[in-house]
């Protein structure tokens, strides 16, 4: 178990989802070669059009045939995405930790995730969302444990 460095907390969104993607054990919750549909909600698509900009393709499919899915990734902000990342950070009974997920409140601003295991003891991870919380905690584990299927 290693940690892995997380951006800056105001960093931009698209830098957490990525980091999200590096984190080992990621997987899309839908079943598709590597990325979800373009019209997926919460995604952030780097470096093409949105597919109804596009010339020639008439549809979805057609644009998926000939110009690829792009490089997408999550948008850690949007709550679409927030139960996927607590699906990704669940431990199994293999993993011997414990996570317990605190929303903000009273004088605390940011969510907190703490996570107690057996070989390096109690540990937190904080994010000004859900979605950067449950990012910062998998980096702190260095993987994502719910991910390996």
């Amino acid at each position: 178990m290693s940690a892995i460095e997380t951006p800056a907390p105001d960093a931009p969104g698209e830098e957490w989802g990525a980091l999200a993607v590096r984190i080992p054990g990621w997987r899309w919750p839908i079943s598709t070669d590597s990325a979800p549909e373009p019209d997926m909600p919460g995604l952030f698509r780097i470096g093409r059009l949105s597919w109804r900009s596009t010339r020639g393709a008439q549809s979805k499919h057609q644009w998926t045939q000939h110009y690829g899915k792009g490089k997408c990734v999550p948008d850690p902000d949007h709550w679409a995405w927030w139960g996927w990342f607590i699906t990704l950070l669940r431990p199994t009974p293999a993993d011997g930790y414990m996570a317990h997920i605190l929303p903000p409140g009273g004088a605390v601003t940011d969510w907190r995730i703490h996570l107690n295991t057996a070989i390096t003891g109690p540990m937190s991870a904080y994010g000004t969302t859900l979605g950067r919380a449950c990012i910062a905690a998998a980096a702190t584990l260095g993987r994502w444990p719910g991910g390996a299927s």
